[in-house]
């Protein structure tokens, strides 16, 4: 392998324990620390008895935080790496669902939305045993929006009820005020 081809690969990651739990590191060529993790996310689903306990959610952070208005130099190889875990993480546990949510509140949001969407776009072309429910739910007075993605590995077994469980958010949404046309729902 050349070493261009081996510089658009993901950076080594380690699993790292904390508290009971563990979490993902790996360094940047800029020496940017990064973390990642899946924790519970039952609470999402506590009225679901079937699904909540298959259900995790993961996030992402650069360490230290920046503060607004800074930005790093993009780094193609962070994008390779996230979904290295992701991938890792459907594979090592095929009846557990994956969440990600992200709210866009600064002045990033529509890049941030660019950004994740073509990152998970790109994850579930290329993984083909991945499916993928994506909720979308702007604030009322429509400043900013809260995002959600689901990944499910083909092998889960309660696909049809994690649907109706989502079919069942979106209609509490809407009862609550929110439009039809802006909650939106999409399973691919």
């Amino acid at each position: 392998m050349t070493e261009e081809s081996n510089s658009l690969g993901p950076y080594n990651y380690q699993e790292v324990g904390t508290s009971g739990s563990f979490q993902y590191v790996f360094e940047t060529d800029l020496g940017l620390s990064y973390s990642c993790w899946f924790a519970d996310g039952s609470e999402h689903f506590k009225d679901y008895n079937q699904i909540k306990d298959s259900i995790v959610t993961f996030g992402f952070r650069c360490k230290p935080y920046t503060p607004k208005g800074y930005f790093h130099k993009y780094d193609p190889k962070i994008k390779p790496t996230i979904l290295s875990i992701l991938r890792q993480s459907l594979e090592t546990y095929p009846e557990r669902v994956v969440l990600v949510m992200y709210q866009n509140t600064d002045h990033r949001k529509r890049n941030r939305k660019i950004t994740f969407d073509a990152w998970y776009k790109d994850f579930c072309e290329e993984h083909s045993f991945v499916g993928k429910f994506r909720l979308t739910i702007p604030s009322p007075d429509g400043s900013d929006i809260t995002c959600i993605t689901m990944f499910v590995p083909e092998t889960y077994s309660k696909t049809e009820q994690l649907k109706d469980a989502l079919m069942d958010f979106k209609d509490e949404l809407i009862s609550k005020g929110l439009p039809p046309a802006t909650t939106t729902l999409a399973f691919s």
